[in-house]
């Protein structure tokens, strides 16, 4: 990814977490579940990009690990998919859910099958994840 590609994930989540205080101190609750999902949306770019550090520092603020797109892709399904190993391994850490699946009923474990990710299939598999859930 450019630096102005990584610039925009990074400039959207420090937006979000300025937003997201202020939504705290009004009060509003739909307000603040609307922002909760616009922070979710970094973490499923910064997870489909490779960036460990940053879904790290994401997954400790407390970013929403299974939130999906409208299609169902959830950060670890966008990292299995990139090939990020790194990503996927911390992802599973922090419980990810391994069995979510997306519009076309595939898992990560098939998405990283699909684009030939054997290490990543292997990797899940040994967290105890198989084709079938």
């Amino acid at each position: 990814m450019s630096k102005r590609g990584w610039r925009s994930i990074s400039y959207m989540a420090h937006y979000v977490t300025i937003r997201r205080a202020s939504a705290s101190k009004v009060g509003n609750i739909a307000y603040t579940a609307q922002l909760r999902t616009d922070m979710s949306y970094a973490l499923r770019r910064a997870a489909q990009a490779g960036r460990t550090a940053f879904v790290l520092k994401l997954l400790d603020r407390g970013d929403d690990i299974d939130s999906a797109e409208d299609d169902g892709i959830t950060a670890l399904m966008f990292a299995a998919e990139g090939g990020h190993i790194d990503v996927v391994m911390l992802l599973i850490q922090y419980r990810a859910d391994v069995h979510a699946v997306d519009v076309d009923g595939l898992t990560a474990l098939e998405l990283a099958e699909v684009n030939g990710h054997k290490d990543i299939a292997d990797l899940m598999r040994a967290a105890g994840m198989n084709k079938n859930g």
